[in-house]
């Protein structure tokens, strides 16, 4: 019996001091903070089968029966949480011992069957301990807290964690309303509880970067391996759900009877694929076995026997699904497949093929590459091969064209004192007809293309800039290059300048001069003449220089005096004379002579300029919001002579005959180069003038800790013109006008008028024909002048209210939205969206609920009187969007054309928010560009190819036989 007893003894003082060490030394009844302690460092080895033992029921929810591992049945010891001053006499056959009177259910241990009253403890010791390491049991340490309760049973080895429990080993973290850890198998089980409600909660694991949610997990210490029940996680842009899920040590996953979802309404999504069998390797891969596809719970007809979705995050090689189709004019179509190579984290490249029933095809290549902090960049070539109709068809069509479009930025950090961009979309007009799926390339005309590359250097005033450009028109298929154009500059310096200067300035310290240096080689021909021989012969060149010297000095403390000289000298390669033929076409014979020319220009400027400044006081009228006006009047008079470099002197201009009769004209040999030669009547002597104004007021403000706060009426309204007095007739210039102004209380609204007077009368000429004359119209009572020429434009953006999603894209933000999402290409129903772009195109941000409507336009007008000829030209734009309901969106884009009284090629769409999916309807009611299309598909990109989509071909609509 002895023997028994102190084996007994020896027993509860192991248990004592391992919970001692689990959960620290020393518990404070009444804390209701959360508890903090060690399970345990052991080394033991486990069985090589996790066995399944069924769950303990939280306390407080009896409506859970869970067994304890290894027992049927349960000792009424370890299931009460007594609170004071409550006795242990329901423990049955327990020693029964009252417990404390400040003890509370909130923050207890229960130990059996010992239980010591604190007058009989001796000294304890107060230390926590953060990990206590033992042999033989696990390999890392697990640290636990919970809010409510924690019951240590040491015969069966069994520890139960209530309330918030939250339990980490190693990478693992675990956290759950109740918990059990089995220290002799070295196993976790983990379920939720129930509230009041029914609501019942659901644990949470992660482990090496995956997080799973679950009804009920048993893991694997050791092995790492867990058995668990109705689990959810996410993987990449999916949701996996699974009823049945073994994780091995690996962190992959085993899933029976699973669902693949990217509704994130996980417990019971809109649209699954549902799963037989699974397997999920973490940020790798999911491998799914017969998969069939759920709508709202309708199984549908829809299967695959086998499937696989990356998870890798970033880019990542593959091949490209075509689409498929049909076209009245070219036939059947698999369209844009092939195949995506992710060469490295700075490049990638795009591999794309078409092909058609009746002939056409068409191959791409499109590369990005980026080095951060130096350059990106993106190139793309395409080239299409059109078929349509017979040969022998009246509306043959059989037509070779390409594109080539290549963009570079180069990251401002990079290389100072250096950049080069490049801007290239370089296309054949047969392209822009018939190959190009862009509403933009199909009604414009021209294409601009530049590529340049600038250097300064520092602590200098020197700097280079050279570039490339070329203009397409694809309306008569001319080609303008320029290769190359470089300018080399010198801003401005002061040469008599002290170093070290005393006193005053000096009047000829201010004396500047500056210099700019430019070569140009240009041309301009055919698309079938840019390789001929003969090209060279219709280039254009020349070497201009520029050298500018000014000062400026102060007048009575008032005027601002500035004189100047400009000197300009051009030199050019090539000499045209002419001379009247009679045998030659137009009498002209012409011949081209190559050489050095020398030509020089210069002329002097002074000008005189102040302010004058006029204010009106309304403060007086305290009721009046108006407080304050000042108007601002900046005059400017000047004087310029140019000297007449139309005299034989110069040697710029040579008379010739222009017919039988000995008529006399003159021209420049030196016409038709790159740069301009000296005007024949440049001779002047010029009084020059200008008014500038501006008009500004203050106006009552509560916001404004003045009380008032200042407001721009006019901007700017200006007028300027000369007089040459060295002139034959018709002295006084033509005078251009400029209006600009704001709106007080619209944002970002301006309106900017210009146009032009010409005070001169116009009168029936020699040839019986409306001319100008030398008559002012105020000196014949008809005001000031005539207005020649208009112009205006005016647009604003209207909106209920700023997006939700800030910073966001959306086609129906004007505002935050980037410019190309607002091209009418997105909406094009025959485009083939690159795969990035229908992701960007069809995520949550494609139409952005958050604004009930939006309306932007622009307007323009434009006016010319030329004598008997007027012409007034008007345009107008417009695009908004207006919320049905808040899941139903329209968007309208178009134009209005004022000759004709028709619409623009404008786009309806109709779009509706499913969730998870997105459903839309585009319209193009009229223009070439006739056409409809219907799609339906699922936001996230790892479905993209989960959709339906029906579209008409506005190729139908085009008469190829124009």
């Amino acid at each position: 019996m002895v023997k028994r007893a102190l084996k007994y003894a020896a027993a509860l003082l192991a248990a004592s001091l391992a919970i001692q060490m689990v959960f620290g030394a020393g518990l404070r009844s009444g804390s209701h903070a959360p508890r903090f302690g060690i399970l345990g460092t052991l080394r033991d080895s486990l069985p090589d089968s996790i066995p399944s033992p069924a769950a303990l029921p939280p306390q407080g929810d009896a409506s859970s029966p869970v067994p304890p591992a290894g027992q049927d049945t349960e000792t009424e010891r370890d299931s009460v949480r007594p609170t004071a001053p409550q006795t242990l006499r329901q423990l049955g056959t327990v020693r029964q011992q009252p417990l404390p009177e400040n003890y509370t259910a909130l923050d207890s241990m229960v130990l059996f069957p010992d239980y010591i009253p604190p007058e009989e403890r001796g000294p304890q010791d107060t230390a926590r301990h953060d990990s206590v390491r033992v042999n033989n049991f696990l390999d890392d340490v697990i640290s636990g807290k919970n809010k409510d309760s924690l019951v240590y049973r040491p015969k069966e080895k069994l520890v139960y964690i209530y309330n918030s429990g939250d339990v980490t080993y190693g990478n693992m973290n675990m956290q759950a309303d109740f918990m059990r850890v089995e220290l002799d198998t070295k196993q976790m089980y983990a379920t939720g509880v129930s509230d009041t409600l029914g609501n019942r909660t659901r644990p949470v694991f992660v482990e090496g970067g995956s997080t799973f949610t679950m009804d009920t997990i048993l893991y694997n210490f050791k092995s790492g391996k867990a058995k668990i029940k109705g689990v959810a996680t996410q993987e990449g842009e999916g949701f996996l759900l699974g009823d049945d899920v073994k994780k091995m040590p690996d962190n992959s996953i085993n899933i029976s009877s699973g669902k693949y979802t990217t509704c994130d309404q996980t417990d019971h999504p809109h649209f699954y694929l549902g799963l037989t069998k699974a397997k999920v390797i973490p940020q790798k891969k999911v491998i799914i076995g017969p998969a069939y596809l759920v709508m709202e719970d309708v199984p549908l007809p829809i299967a695959v026997p086998e499937g696989f979705f990356p998870l890798t995050q970033g880019r990542s090689s593959g091949i490209i699904i075509p689409s498929y189709g049909e076209e009245t004019t070219r036939g059947f179509f698999l369209r844009d497949g092939g195949y995506y190579w992710a060469a490295s984290e700075h490049m990638d490249l795009t591999l794309l093929g078409s092909i058609y029933t009746y002939g056409s095809w068409e191959l791409s290549a499109e590369s990005r590459y980026v080095q951060r902090y130096k350059y990106s960049g993106r190139i793309s070539g395409r080239y299409a091969k059109t078929v349509i109709g017979e040969p022998g068809d009246a509306n043959y069509v059989n037509s070779p064209s390409f594109q080539l479009q290549w963009t570079h930025q180069q990251d401002p950090k990079f290389n100072p004192g250096s950049t080069f961009s490049a801007s290239v979309n370089f296309a054949t007009s047969g392209f822009r007809q018939y190959a190009s799926t862009s509403l933009n390339d199909y009604v414009s005309t021209t294409t601009e293309s530049s590529i340049s590359y600038g250097k300064s250097w520092a602590g200098t005033p020197f700097s280079l800039q050279i570039s490339m450009r070329a203009s397409v028109n694809s309306r008569d298929s001319t080609i303008q290059l320029t290769l190359p154009s470089a300018t080399f500059n010198m801003s401005k310096v002061f040469p008599f300048r002290r170093k070290n200067a005393v006193g005053k300035q000096r009047w000829y310290e201010k004396i500047s001069v500056s210099y700019t240096g430019s070569l140009t080689n240009s041309v301009k021909a055919k698309e079938d003449e840019l390789l001929s021989p003969d090209i060279f012969d219709k280039m254009v060149n020349g070497i201009q220089h520029k050298i500018p010297v000014s000062t400026s000095f102060n007048l009575f403390n008032y005027i601002n005096v500035s004189p100047s000289f400009n000197y300009n000298a051009v030199w050019l390669f090539r000499e045209v004379t002419q001379a009247y033929d009679p045998d030659a076409e137009n009498h002209l014979r012409r011949d081209t002579t190559y050489g050095f020319h020398h030509l020089n220009d210069y002329n002097f400027n002074v000008s005189a300029n102040t302010k004058v400044y006029g204010t009106y006081d309304f403060t007086r009228y305290e009721k009046f919001p108006l407080k304050m006006l000042r108007h601002t009047i900046t005059p400017t008079i000047g004087f310029r002579y140019t000297p007449n470099f139309g005299s034989p002197t110069y040697g710029y201009w040579e008379p010739y005959q222009t017919s039988e009769d000995g008529k006399i004209d003159y021209y420049s040999p030196y016409s038709g180069n790159a740069y301009s030669v000296p005007s024949r009547s440049s001779h002047a002597a010029s009084l020059t003038f200008s008014v500038a104004q501006t008009l500004e007021a203050k106006v009552a403000s509560k916001r404004d800790t003045s009380g008032m706060k200042k407001v721009k009426i006019i901007d700017n309204f200006s007028f300027s013109g000369s007089y040459n007095f060295l002139a034959d007739s018709m002295k006084l210039s033509t005078i251009p006008l400029s209006l600009r102004m704001t709106i007080p209380g619209l944002k970002n609204f301006g309106i900017n008028i210009s146009a032009t007077l010409d005070p001169y009368d116009i009168g029936i000429g020699a040839n019986g024909q409306l001319t100008r004359i030398n008559k002012l119209m105020i000196a014949n009572g008809k005001g000031l002048g005539r207005i020649t020429n208009a112009s205006t434009s005016i647009g604003y953006t209207f909106n209920s209210g700023q997006s939700n999603q800030t910073g966001q894209p959306a086609i129906n933000n004007s505002i935050n939205t980037q410019a190309d999402l607002l091209n009418p290409f997105y909406f094009d129903p025959d485009n083939p969206i690159d795969p990035l772009l229908r992701r960007q195109m069809m995520s949550a941000t494609y139409y952005d609920f958050s604004i009930p409507w939006n309306l932007t336009f622009n307007y323009s007008i434009s006016y010319s009187n030329q004598l008997a000829r007027k012409n007034i030209v008007q345009t107008l734009s417009y695009s908004g969007s207006v919320n049905l309901t808040p899941k139903w969106g329209i968007t309208l884009t178009g134009g209005f054309d004022f000759e004709t009284g028709k619409l623009t090629t404008g786009v309806f769409t109709l779009t509706r928010d499913l969730h998870c999916w997105q459903m839309s309807f585009s319209w193009v009611p009229t223009g070439a560009r006739k056409s409809w299309q219907f799609n339906i598909s699922v936001k996230a990109a790892a479905l993209q190819d989960l959709k339906y989509d029906k579209h008409s071909s506005y190729l139908d609509n085009i008469d190829w036989g124009e």
